[in-house]
């Protein structure tokens, strides 16, 4: 994990300033990439037994009133519950027939994950103001690993300033969507995370919403309080939204 020193703002590719973070042990921003994050989940979830199965997806279910029967890899099982944690383009959503309501925005996004050894000041978050009120950002996830986003197609073309690639690990380009089900539970299905809000991912705010969905509906699980789902997690995803 990367520690972020701070935020060196541009204006194309002429720094215009620097904000430094760590004021105090409030102030801090950290960097990880998404397979160091899923490593440190698997493990812990190894600690309490449970092994995840990759490459396995949900095919269809089924629901009564005691529980659900799932198909993975032309295998059904039953289970008490089924968790939707399966993104925009949720299959748990479609098949419960619930409509995801909103809207796209227009400007196509580009995301690029790179290494390079050449990058000056590595821990420092790069913000580039481009031409036409576009932007580009580079963050940190180690010290030689960075995500490069913008709100153009292409990420690194987008980028104003030369960046030696010495790997790409994946890039991509998407469109932000605001979207948001009314109803985060029908009978033993819940939804969680994008499958149930999705937005801007600026800020990391999408990622910690679905977390928060995921710690909340897994007290209530255990607790018996599951009549409240939907109002306290479709409530908060409103907050984000309407933000």
């Amino acid at each position: 994990a990367v520690d972020f020193a701070g935020v060196i703002l541009h204006d194309g590719a002429r720094p215009v300033g620097r904000l430094p973070l760590g004021f105090d042990d409030r102030s801090h921003l950290f960097g990880l990439a998404q397979n160091r994050t899923e490593h440190h989940l698997a493990e812990a979830l190894a600690r309490h037994g449970v092994q995840p199965r990759f490459s396995t997806p949900l095919e269809g279910f089924k629901r009564d009133d005691t529980g659900v029967r799932a198909r993975f890899g032309g295998t059904e099982e039953r289970f008490d519950w089924l968790v939707g944690a399966d993104g925009v383009g949720s299959l748990t959503r479609r098949t419960l027939g619930l409509d995801f309501t909103g809207y796209d925005l227009p400007t196509r996004w580009s995301i690029a994950d790179i290494e390079s050894s050449d990058l000056p000041d590595p821990d420092w978050f790069r913000g580039f103001l481009l031409p036409k009120g576009r932007v580009c950002v580079v963050a940190p996830l180690s010290p030689t690993r960075f995500r490069v986003i913008a709100s153009t197609p292409d990420a690194l073309a987008a980028l104003p300033v030369p960046i030696r690639v010495d790997h790409l690990h994946r890039a991509d380009d998407f469109t932000i969507s605001v979207r948001q089900v009314a109803q985060y539970r029908i009978g033993r299905v819940c939804l969680a995370g994008d499958a149930a809000h999705c937005h801007s991912p600026v800020g990391g705010r999408g990622m910690n919403l679905g977390i928060s969905d995921a710690a909340d509906l897994a007290q209530r699980l255990t607790g018996g309080d599951i009549d409240g789902y939907t109002a306290a997690r479709h409530a908060e995803g409103l907050t984000i939204l309407l933000d």
